[in-house]
């Protein structure tokens, strides 16, 4: 399962170690919700959504339809920026 549009460059630099780069565009990598349903802990408000629409904090509601939620969502998660 990837999250939204996920980011990732490697950048060769001769004889130092590469420049690599990978980035999710959501506000928490899909394996951060991962580890919170492995250990039966709450998100984040803010994080994901469940399958209505509705903010969650349940991460086991990924798997039953929900969606992680854009980077800069709303205002506390940087949506006035840029």
């Amino acid at each position: 399962l990837l999250g939204t549009n996920p980011i990732c460059v490697a950048v060769p630099a001769g004889s130092e170690p590469p420049f690599v780069a990978d980035l999710a565009t959501t506000t928490a990598a899909n394996g951060k919700l991962e580890i919170l349903q492995r250990k039966n802990q709450e998100a984040p408000e803010g994080w994901i959504q469940d399958k209505e629409g509705n903010s969650s904090t349940n991460p086991h509601e990924l798997k039953a339809g929900g969606a992680l939620l854009p980077l800069g969502g709303d205002r506390e998660h940087g949506s006035h920026k840029g």
